[in-house]
């Protein structure tokens, strides 16, 4: 007499997502695309950052043996208004294109500076500008070298 309903018999039959769920869907992805794209350059900007302070570094570090190892004073020039760093190789106080190196793309010196290390492997009284800051549109990052010549990334 009376017919038994089947679990299933009362659902409607439909299938697939809704127009709302799609949207819901799409804006989901959209959002932890752009906060992924986001950090992905956050990352690269300070990998910007920390490689451009380590070349200036290495440039000191390299500058320093080269003035114990040759025996005269040898002098890293920067030049902030080209955004490139180098060693004086020929003396004449002004940085050549042959002894430049650009910073990266993104990342900037502060202002122009010099620092001469002397044969000892010291710096010299007349280096200007002992600490260099490099930036970029997020941080920033000092090299400094101290009168006993040693290079310090802060």
């Amino acid at each position: 007499m009376y017919k038994r309903l089947q679990p299933n018999s009362l659902r409607c039959n439909e299938t697939g997502l809704g127009l709302m769920e799609a949207i819901v869907g799409v804006l989901l992805i959209a959002i932890v695309g752009f906060v992924a794209l986001h950090l992905v350059n956050l990352g690269l900007a300070m990998y910007k950052l920390s490689s451009g302070a380590k070349d200036v570094a290495e440039k000191l570090e390299k500058a320093k043996e080269l003035a114990v190892s040759q025996n005269k004073d040898i002098t890293v020039l920067f030049d902030a208004k080209e955004n490139r760093f180098g060693i004086d190789r020929n003396g004449n106080g002004r940085l050549e294109s042959i002894e430049a190196e650009e910073m990266p793309e993104g990342v900037s010196l502060s202002q122009d500076g010099q620092i001469t290390f002397s044969r000892s492997g010291k710096l010299t009284k007349d280096s200007k500008e002992p600490s260099i800051v490099i930036r970029n549109t997020r941080d920033s990052k000092r090299v400094s070298v101290s009168s006993l010549g040693t290079v310090d990334i802060e």
